[in-house]
């Protein structure tokens, strides 16, 4: 089988994220399991990308018209162009293909399909979509027209969902909120979960993370939540506030920084650069709370990443994180924007050291045992098999 993932961007961009990394993780795991795995990542055909050299899978890079990687381009949908290009090159018609994109740069790949055989999964990753997308009824032209200029990247990815033989979110919550938003047949709505990052299998909490900082890591923005914990550790006791590890970049960084400030936290929250997963690993074995606030995820890899150091784990109902953590009793779940409530919960978790233990203890095996890439490629696999077993029966009438 030849499966070919697609997706904006990359891991080794300098705008790079969940999905990204997801892909990565993803091509990896497919190309021990022995498949053929080919990637389609995307970059302006003129920048430089250092791509590890033990990368197991072929990569092709399609266009994107911007004169670098950032989030916001307003011509990123074009890339759908270049990546039908590249799936008509490396399509073999003498081989079982798969194409499992992630979303807008697959949203014309059902127009090769009839000169092309092949199987089509479409894993979305958004958290959200415009509100627009939920409204079925016919809208104005103008507001067509409006809808299009403003999100173009959610319509190509609409057009991809709903074109695929299975759309494949990674939580049960994405899956409804996608179902509504481009309707979408609920049989063919399978999620299917990520696997937590393997080098996180590698680290195991250690003795003397009872006395370790509380750690967040991620992206330093709005969505994440990382001010929710500032006002949360300014409501507690100020001689009982651990050492408190912000790591992480982005937009927000000295906003969070002058609020540290303001709050007089600065002697207990100390701002840290990004680390790779194996630093990552290595802080949270160390750690006495990980502390994930998020206004809004999907499937959080960061909570899994957490959970399966067995680092006890405080993160928000947004999304798919209900399906990962059950509260109280393999992690701490508190309602988003809620620094009273996260800082309850802190404070609960600071007085009770063996619950915290068992609950990280829990999360650990929890997170090993159901949320692997073996697991999420076992599901794939299936759903490929599926796919392919239909391309043949409609190509065969």
């Amino acid at each position: 089988m030849h499966i070919i993932l697609t997706v904006d961007y990359s891991p080794w961009s300098a705008y790079s994220g969940g999905a990204q990394r997801v892909t990565h993780n993803l091509g990896v795991a497919m190309s021990k399991r022995g498949h053929k795995v080919t990637v389609i990542y995307s970059k302006p055909p003129w920048e430089t990308i250092s791509v590890p050299d033990d990368v197991p899978y072929q990569i092709h890079w399609a266009h994107l018209i911007a004169a670098k990687s950032k989030r916001a381009v307003f011509l990123r949908p074009l890339t759908a162009l270049s990546v039908n290009r590249i799936l008509k090159k490396i399509i073999n018609p003498n081989e079982d293909t798969v194409v499992h994109g992630n979303g807008e740069e697959t949203g014309l790949v059902h127009k090769i399909r009839d000169h092309h055989s092949f199987a089509f999964i479409c894993t979305p990753h958004h958290p959200h979509y415009p509100e627009v997308f939920f409204k079925h009824k016919k809208l104005p032209f103008t507001t067509k027209v409006f809808t299009a200029l403003k999100n173009g990247k959610y319509l190509m990815q609409a057009s991809a969902a709903f074109h695929a033989d299975f759309c494949t979110p990674p939580s049960q919550w994405a899956a409804e909120m996608i179902g509504k938003a481009f309707n979408i047949p609920r049989e063919r709505l399978q999620p299917v979960h990520n696997g937590v990052p393997d080098e996180f299998l590698n680290y195991h909490r250690k003795p003397e993370a009872q006395q370790g900082p509380i750690v967040f890591f991620g992206r330093l923005t709005k969505t994440k939540g990382v001010d929710t914990l500032i006002e949360a550790l300014s409501l507690l006791d100020p001689q009982e506030i651990p050492e408190t590890w912000i790591i992480g970049r982005g937009e927000m960084k000295q906003e969070l920084q002058e609020e540290v400030e303001k709050l007089k936290l600065s002697k207990k929250v100390i701002f840290k650069s990004w680390m790779d997963h194996h630093e990552l690993g290595q802080v949270l074995s160390k750690s006495k709370l990980c502390v994930l606030p998020s206004r809004e995820e999907n499937f959080s890899l960061a909570v899994l990443s957490s959970m399966c150091v067995g680092t006890p784990t405080v993160s928000t109902k947004v999304g798919g994180t209900p399906e990962i953590i059950q509260n109280q009793k393999n992690g701490c779940l508190v309602e988003a924007d809620n620094p009273t409530a996260l800082a309850d919960s802190i404070q609960y978790l600071l007085e009770h050291p063996d619950q915290r233990q068992a609950m990280g203890r829990a999360g650990a095996t929890h997170i090993r045992q159901n949320f692997t890439w073996d697991h999420a490629c076992a599901h794939f696999e299936e759903l490929y098999a599926l796919a392919l077993e239909n391309e043949r029966v409609k190509n065969d009438k």
